[in-house]
């Protein structure tokens, strides 16, 4: 069983590896599209999700407004999704590695919005921001919810243990 465990995690480890990397493909292309593309863009997408929207709710005037703050949050949520997952399956020092993980919106937000100038899109330091919240927001949550899940299923089985006269092991 420990085998197949292990088995497992490598090919995960590889497919969330490529998820990470598709991931930043996808936001620096995004940057890398002409105003008149992402602009385009934009407004496919806005209309997509308004269109499930009644059009006199407040909800639908902020997605139309703030579509492209959205997108930020979002796909740098994805990507503080992904780091979470990495560094709770495969990181040796979770928190010193988990803190660290929190330079990689920065890093990749500033590169992101320093291709927007190559692009002939402005840049914006309250993208970073955005792009920084997304990352933290998303990123905690998943960390949460696995840490949870984890010391949850750990107790479960500790307690079956316990019941069948096994003892409590630790692990």
């Amino acid at each position: 069983m420990r085998k197949k465990l292990e088995i497992f995690l490598k090919y995960f480890r590889i497919f969330l590896l490529l998820l990470i990397l598709g991931t930043l493909i996808f936001i620096f292309v995004n940057s890398s599209l002409p105003p008149e593309v992402s602009d385009e863009q934009s407004t496919a997408v806005g209309g997509f999700i308004t269109s499930f929207i009644p059009e006199d709710s407040s909800l639908y005037g902020f997605i139309s407004e703030y579509i492209r703050k959205i997108a930020h949050f979002t796909e740098y949520g994805l990507l503080g999704i992904e780091l979470s997952l990495w560094v709770l399956l495969y990181g040796r020092r979770r928190v010193r590695e988990g803190l660290l993980s929190l330079a990689v919106p920065f890093f990749v937000g500033f590169a992101d919005e320093t291709v927007q100038i190559f692009s002939g899109r402005g840049p914006s330091i309250s993208d970073v921001w955005i792009d920084i919240g997304g990352f933290v927001f998303f990123g905690a949550i998943s960390y949460g919810v696995i840490l949870g899940a984890y010391y949850l299923a750990r107790g479960i089985v500790r307690r079956a243990r316990k019941r069948a006269g096994r003892g409590v092991t630790n692990g």
